[in-house]
């Protein structure tokens, strides 16, 4: 089993806000448009039920139902994508250098029975 590096799950953390506005930059990075087709080209592997709130700015609606992405490599949730554009965090760097390498396109997934998709199917 591969064993996913996880970005995002904000709600997870012990203080979340404060966790995002570490993370926040003044300006796009560099890659910013590249980042974001990235991000959105993952692999949606679940889908949650609920309404999210923008951490950095309650009570503003992000969108309902927020996914969990993957590339085989990396997962994150998809507010992600929300918070870079918006707030142009910096995702880390072996993230950005996993995309570069990638050449900005996010991989098709051949098999993700060979992922631990972070326990959701575990009983299954």
């Amino acid at each position: 089993m591969t064993k996913l590096i996880k970005f995002g799950f904000f709600d997870d953390k012990t203080n979340p806000k404060l966790e995002l506005s570490k993370l926040k930059r003044d300006a796009p990075h560099d890659m910013e448009k590249k980042i974001l087709h990235y991000l959105n080209g993952g692999y949606k592997y679940a889908h949650v039920m609920g309404v999210v709130e923008d951490i950095l700015a309650p009570p503003e609606i992000i969108m309902l139902g927020p996914d969990i992405c993957t590339d085989g490599t990396w997962e994150w949730t998809s507010d992600v994508m929300y918070y870079v554009e918006k707030y142009h965090i910096q995702l880390p760097d072996d993230f950005l250098t996993h995309m570069a390498i990638n050449n900005w396109q996010c991989p098709l997934l051949d098999n993700v029975d060979d992922l631990e998709l972070d326990g959701f199917f575990e009983n299954e």
